[in-house]
């Protein structure tokens, strides 16, 4: 029996019954798919995000041997946001079919509304950021470029969509705002990145894609000459350097100096396939992205200590308070080498985003 809990998913200890599930998963998955049947099923956790959603590999067993499909992946979410997400990713699909063009994605198997879980097949290869010891990654990136002009062709008008501003409250939580009270000397800084990324006359004339919104190294598998992207929840209509911004920046995050001619051939590649106006804007998403990036940093240096990171009422509670102990080793710049280093990080990330945006 699983120890895992989360009060926010309260179906999450029937989902990880394996008893329960053999059942359900078969109920759900033959009749529409006809996959074959099974006699048992084993679970493996890939990925809890406490309070938001849990996603599960199972994997099928058919007396004994590994049944058709051999992994299947269940997307748990909380509230109704699976019977939304299972709706987007059955429009993403059918635009695909309908466009007649090849997109690397998860094959859509059911919807378990009693669950609200999303199931799909595991695509098959492995992420792109397990690949990054390959010396020759020049054709991971090409049909990574592939794949993504071709999600950037297809047309679901049934998405959100979304500006920049919606993008800064979805993914730099806590917010920069947050950020300017910890660190008051960088706020001159943070608030010239945030004023220029929500001038949103610079964008408004760009024309929006579907674009996944959350594209990462982790987010793309490879295998032979294909790419799959996974994860959809940040999916929307948007504007396609969104897109091509994260996935630059995770190169040059990852690869340093070394992403420059990888980065060259997936722009080249990705421009052979759409034109030029949809990397409009681009500068302006990569400032985007490492504004993101410094988030991450600040976030998960506090998340360390708290569990999570401390929501605006509660820093208005202890603004006045003094730090001490571990907590103010990360807070307080100047207490020890390994907050400083998280500062300088934080500087680094901040400057690079200012420089983008600059560029604009």
């Amino acid at each position: 029996m699983s120890t895992l809990q989360d009060p926010k998913l309260p179906t999450l200890e029937l989902a990880l019954s394996d008893q329960a599930m053999q059942s359900k998963l078969y109920q759900a998955l033959n009749p529409q798919n006809g996959l074959g049947s099974f006699s048992a099923i084993r679970h493996r956790v890939l990925k809890h995000k406490a309070g938001k959603h849990c996603v599960i590999e199972y994997l099928p067993e058919m007396n004994g041997q590994a049944a058709i499909p051999p992994r299947v992946i269940g997307k748990l979410y909380r509230d109704q946001r699976g019977e939304k997400m299972f709706e987007n990713l059955q429009n993403l699909w059918a635009a695909a079919d309908q466009a007649g063009k090849t997109f690397g994605m998860p094959r859509l198997l059911a919807y378990l509304p009693e669950l609200g879980m999303v199931i799909q097949e595991a695509v098959p290869g492995w992420p792109m950021n397990s690949l990054l010891n390959n010396k020759n990654l020049s054709s991971a990136v090409r049909v990574t470029a592939r794949n993504l002009a071709a999600l950037h062709r297809l047309n679901v008008p049934s998405l959100e969509k979304r500006s920049m501003a919606d993008h800064l409250k979805k993914y730099c939580r806590p917010g920069p705002e947050v950020l300017m009270e910890t660190f008051s000397e960088i706020t001159p800084l943070l608030k010239k990145i945030v004023n220029q990324l929500l001038d949103e006359e610079r964008l408004e004339p760009i024309p929006v894609a579907t674009v996944h919104g959350d594209l990462g190294l982790e987010q793309i598998f490879i295998y032979e000459d294909q790419a799959f992207f996974i994860d959809f929840d940040g999916m929307c209509r948007s504007h396609a350097a969104l897109d091509v911004g994260n996935f630059l920046v995770a190169l040059r995050v990852y690869l340093g100096d070394e992403s420059q001619q990888l980065s060259q051939l997936f722009l080249s590649t990705y421009l052979e396939e759409l034109g030029a106006e949809q990397v409009e804007g681009l500068n302006i998403y990569c400032a985007f992205a490492y504004l993101r990036r410094a988030m991450i940093c600040f976030r998960k240096s506090i998340s360390s200590l708290d569990g999570v990171y401390p929501e605006r009422s509660r820093r208005t509670q202890d603004e006045e308070k003094p730090l001490h102990g571990e907590r103010s080793r990360i807070m307080n710049k100047k207490s020890g080498d390994f907050s400083s280093g998280k500062f300088e990080q934080m500087r680094y990330l901040l400057e690079t985003s200012y420089d983008y945006v600059t560029k604009a």
